[in-house]
């Protein structure tokens, strides 16, 4: 989508229940009164989760032929001269791994707050459990955090519940 997305996996381009449940607590955490969540803030949610703002930019160079990006424009009736695009940054912070980088593309062309943007990409860039730490995470199952993540944004049931 842009030059610094390309290597990183679109969670919206992921089909399964899990990661759309995943990346809905993020853009639903995204936001606050029916604006971008302000740079600075945090929207805390589910158990010791929060998603800290850190910019939003307006995206000026974007690949139009992307494939994923021209089907998201044409089942919402954008075209690709009026579309505007903007690329919030966020900080994820969970009990398993602080600042989680949290990239998030956002269609705004015919909106008129940000309930109407149209989401066109979630990215998620994380150490996870890696054993060399130095290789980033794209893919949260990939992070050794996803079951533990699912339960802690709601999405799943504790199969160990401590009390």
């Amino acid at each position: 989508m842009t030059p610094d997305l390309t290597k990183k996996l679109n969670l919206y381009e992921v089909e399964t229940e899990d990661y759309e449940e995943f990346r809905d607590v993020l853009t639903d955490n995204a936001n606050l009164k029916d604006k971008l969540l302000p740079i600075g803030e945090s929207n805390s949610f589910g158990n010791l989760c929060s998603l800290e703002a850190i910019s939003h930019s307006e995206i000026n160079n974007y690949d139009k032929d992307n494939k994923f990006l021209l089907t998201m424009f044409d089942m919402h009736d954008i075209k690709l001269e009026n579309a505007k695009l903007i690329q919030s940054k966020y900080y994820l912070h969970t009990q398993a791994e602080d600042h989680i980088k949290i990239d998030i593309v956002w269609e705004t062309s015919l909106a008129q707050d940000v309930s109407d943007y149209n989401i066109l990409g979630v990215y998620l860039e994380c150490k996870g459990k890696q054993m060399d730490g130095t290789s980033p995470v794209y893919d949260p199952y990939e992070s050794g955090y996803w079951d533990e993540w699912l339960v802690d944004f709601g999405i799943k049931e504790d199969p160990q519940p401590q009390d």
